[in-house]
């Protein structure tokens, strides 16, 4: 079974990427499209043999195994650049650390 080839845009870094996915772990029409650009993928493999699990399988995969699987995102994340660009368009001055993850408020409103 041929892969299908395509590019990931990775916005925060300003590239275009290429990427080779195994047709068995793709679902949707757009997905088998050769060439095209995409944001993300995303899939469902069994845990214990990292075979793809298909949204239509899910149920009697559950039923026979529980929920002993693993979700992959491929995407490019932009929740912290979206914090900062938040903070520069309201000009908040102030910025607090919280278990790693930074909270961005206005100090006038507390």
């Amino acid at each position: 079974m041929e892969p299908v080839n395509q590019f990931l845009v990775m916005e925060l870094e300003y590239e275009t990427l290429p990427i080779t996915l195994p047709r068995n772990y793709l679902e949707d029409m757009w997905d088998f499209n050769e060439g095209y650009s995409v944001p993300s993928h995303a899939f469902r493999v069994d845990i214990d043999t990292f075979e793809p699990i298909r949204s239509r399988d899910l149920k009697a995969f559950f039923d026979e195994h529980g929920q002993r699987s693993l979700d992959i995102l491929i995407d490019d994340n932009w929740g912290l650049r979206k914090v900062l660009d938040t903070a520069i368009r309201w000009d908040l001055q102030s910025y607090e650390m919280f278990g790693g993850l930074t909270e961005v408020y206005d100090p006038e409103l507390g």
